[in-house]
């Protein structure tokens, strides 16, 4: 007998029509680490009769699925979690490369997700009615790709013989590729390191309709945070801070011919959303600017994300 082994675990997603309702994952992308697990929790008996024990009954309550991947961040398949954060996704161009806008959404789209564990039949997870709740994106000049970390919920997983999407092959961006533009970073190419955080709470809502899963996963509002850990040579990116500046920032990471890019655009940041943090361990000093994306007309949100990929048809 063949044991579960580390190389063969893998995920496949598609978007569902209804909430909960499976459908076959025709997605896939690499997963460098995370997996998914059942949360549920147990209900002991612990009355007492009389007798020096402690428990004389167990149930299982109601539960859910939870998921957390990360890896790098492709610009094609990985952007399904995009899609699933923001909720509406605006495609234009006739031809690859093709550009999708994702902008936020009150409702956000849910999808079945598949976890490969052993090769064969009944070797998976089901996680359906999954939501994205988050996703992290970080890159460091020096070293590594742009990085994501994602997160869900779900309904309670089942076991399945999981589909088998191929993975398609595509490019990643060098985290030296990483380029942000903002009225006050006046001195071009300062930023060393950075990351950028979308979330949107989710709650599990049960009901008593004699089904140990949820009845529905509700999203709340997305909140938009991040650093930048910058290189200086005078105080103005300190004023940002003292100043409580609030401007526009734009963030991309782009790579060949057809283009394929990811651009994070926060028409109003402030970048006065925690303290400075200051790292003396080296010769240069640097300096970590913490900001937040605020609502704005023109983002139709508090940050826009725009993506070119072959993709021809939207999320």
């Amino acid at each position: 007998m063949t044991m579960a082994r580390s190389f063969q675990y893998k995920i496949g997603l598609k978007k569902e029509s209804v909430w909960g309702t499976p459908v076959v994952p025709d997605v896939t992308f690499p997963i460098m680490d995370g997996s998914g697990t059942a949360q549920i929790p147990a209900t002991y008996d612990d009355g007492k009769r009389g007798i020096a024990t402690s428990t004389f009954d167990a149930l299982l309550d109601a539960g859910h699925g939870e998921m957390q991947y990360s890896g790098w961040y492709y610009p094609e398949a990985v952007s399904h979690a995009l899609m699933g954060l923001f909720g509406t996704d605006t495609i234009s161009g006739a031809s690859d490369p093709y550009t999708h806008t994702f902008s936020l959404n009150a409702d956000i789209p849910s999808y079945t997700v598949e976890e490969t564990l052993l090769s064969g039949a009944s070797g998976g997870l089901q996680y359906a009615g999954a939501r994205f709740g988050s996703m992290t994106f970080n890159w460091d000049a020096a070293s590594g790709a742009l990085g994501y970390n994602t997160s869900l919920m779900s309904k309670v997983p089942t076991v399945v013989t999981p589909a088998t999407p191929t993975i398609a092959i595509e490019t990643a961006f060098e985290g030296w590729r990483g380029t942000v533009t903002s009225t006050g970073l006046t001195t071009p190419c300062v930023t060393t390191q950075g990351e950028i955080n979308l979330t949107r709470d989710l709650q599990v809502i049960h009901t008593g309709c004699d089904s140990q899963s949820p009845s529905f996963i509700n999203a709340g509002a997305m909140t938009v945070e991040g650093s930048l850990q910058v290189a200086f040579n005078n105080m103005a990116l300190l004023n940002l801070f003292l100043n409580s500046t609030r401007q526009s920032m734009v963030i991309t990471f782009t790579k060949g011919s057809p283009a394929r890019e990811i651009k994070f655009t926060m028409t109003d940041c402030f970048f006065g959303a925690a303290p400075p943090e200051w790292d003396r361990s080296g010769i240069s000093v640097l300096m970590r600017l913490s900001f937040r994306g605020i609502y704005n007309a023109t983002d139709v949100g508090n940050i826009k994300v725009a993506v070119k990929n072959a993709k021809a048809v939207a999320y």
